[in-house]
C-alpha cells in the first residue's frame, strides 16, 4: 500500500543498533563521566593532610561505596582490595537493578494484560449489544 522510496535505510539491525545498544552506550558514558567528576569533587574537599587520601582510587571507592548503599565495613589496605570491593559492589548494583527491573517489568505486564482483557470485554459487550455476527 504505501511503498517506502529507500526501502533498505530502515533494517531490523539498524534499529536494534539505534534503539537498544547506542543508549546503553550513551548511558555508561555519562555514568563514567559523572562518577569522575565525583571523585574529583571528593578529592578537592578532602581535608586530611596525609599524602594517599589524595588517590583516585581511594576517591573512587568512597563514591562508589556511597553511590551503591552498601556499607564497607571491611577495611581495605591495599589497591587490590580496593579494587575488589568496587569490583564486588558493582556486581551488587547490577543484580539489585536487574531485580528491581524485572519485578517492575512483572507488574507492569499484568497490569497491561488486566487492561487488555477489561478492553476486550467492553469490546464484546458492544458488539452483543449491537447484536453484530461473530
Amino acid at each position: 500500500l504505501f511503498r517506502l522510496s529507500n526501502p533498505g535505510a530502515m533494517t531490523a539491525s539498524y534499529v536494534h543498533f539505534y534503539f537498544h545498544v547506542v543508549p546503553i552506550m550513551v548511558f555508561f558514558f555519562w555514568s563514567i563521566v559523572i562518577l569522575h567528576f565525583l571523585v574529583c569533587f571528593r578529592m578537592a574537599i578532602s581535608v586530611e593532610p596525609e599524602e594517599d587520601k589524595h588517590d583516585y582510587v581511594d576517591a573512587l571507592t568512597w563514591v562508589w561505596t556511597m553511590l551503591t548503599t552498601s556499607s564497607l565495613s571491611i577495611k581495605v589496605v591495599n589497591k587490590v582490595q580496593q579494587w575488589f570491593a568496587i569490583f564486588c559492589m558493582s556486581l551488587s548494583l547490577l543484580v539489585q537493578s536487574y531485580l528491581v527491573g524485572n519485578i517492575f517489568l512483572l507488574l507492569v505486564k499484568t497490569n497491561v494484560r488486566d487492561r487488555g482483557r477489561e478492553k476486550m470485554r467492553s469490546t464484546l459487550d458492544i458488539m452483543h449489544h449491537y447484536k453484530v455476527p461473530e
